[in-house]
């Protein structure tokens, strides 16, 4: 009723589908017995202790085509964590062979599919990343923050000081704060201006900062301020002429 095989087709999840269920049960009075359509239908089974259910056999091939997929076909590399309910990841490929489990049942290949796609989405998004060491030594930087600073793989393990003043970093270690933001023009840049925010990872020791480039926005801004002044300045000179008209 809630989750049974022929419900793929129903686009409502299973807690809808269960309050539904309940709402039913609830309101509805059981069928009497005369309209029962199992009246006269014999539901009787039998279980046998005794009774093995026959192991599908797989090749080596296939197995490891499994195993493959979550990342583990070298034996000393399988973590046999158990998270899945398997003593073995080989238990685990043959279930999922057998159709009885899935890939995604795998915890260490779930995590790492989303390492890799935090990873993917720090090295693709238009803002500059940089992760930096307590001794305050470049970590890594995303291909943004390269092109913004003129950087390169060469800076790994260098001193952030080489690109500019760490004073953020050295604020966020020294002073009881756990992230700083601030707008600041870095005219050794091509005086780009960035909103940058600054943050400690405790835990790991590290700092992070995250550089958005708002340059346009700035520039346009002083623009429209600009015109504004203009306006209104050429709006009081028409004011005070049409003064003068009318007092002359």
């Amino acid at each position: 009723c809630i989750n049974g095989p022929g419900l793929h087709g129903i686009k409502k999840n299973i807690f809808e589908r269960r309050a539904e269920l309940i709402n039913y049960v609830d309101n509805h009075e059981g069928a009497s017995q005369e309209n029962d359509p199992l009246i006269n239908t014999n539901v009787e089974t039998e279980f046998y202790f005794d009774y093995i259910v026959p192991q599908l056999k797989f090749s080596d091939a296939a197995i490891q085509e499994v195993l493959g997929k979550t990342g583990n076909p070298n034996p000393a590399k399988r973590p046999n964590c158990f998270s899945c309910g398997y003593p073995t990841c080989r238990d685990k490929a043959v279930a999922v062979l057998e159709g009885m489990a899935e890939i995604e049942m795998c915890i260490p290949y779930m995590r790492r599919l989303a390492e890799n796609k935090a990873s993917l989405l720090i090295e693709t998004t238009p803002n500059g990343v940089v992760v930096i060491n307590d001794q305050f030594e470049i970590l890594t930087m995303n291909n943004a923050f390269k092109k913004f600073f003129y950087a390169s793989d060469s800076l790994i393990g260098k001193p952030i000081s080489y690109l500019f003043d760490p004073e953020y970093f050295y604020r966020l270690a020294t002073e009881d704060l756990d992230q700083l933001e601030e707008t600041k023009k870095y005219e050794k840049y091509n005086n780009i201006v960035f909103h940058q925010s600054f943050y400690k990872l405790k835990k790991e020791k590290q700092y992070v900062g995250i550089f958005i480039n708002v340059t346009n926005n700035i520039t346009n801004k002083t623009k429209l301020d600009a015109l504004r002044e203009t306006t209104i300045s050429q709006a009081q000179e028409l004011l005070r002429h049409q003064i003068n008209m009318a007092q002359g």
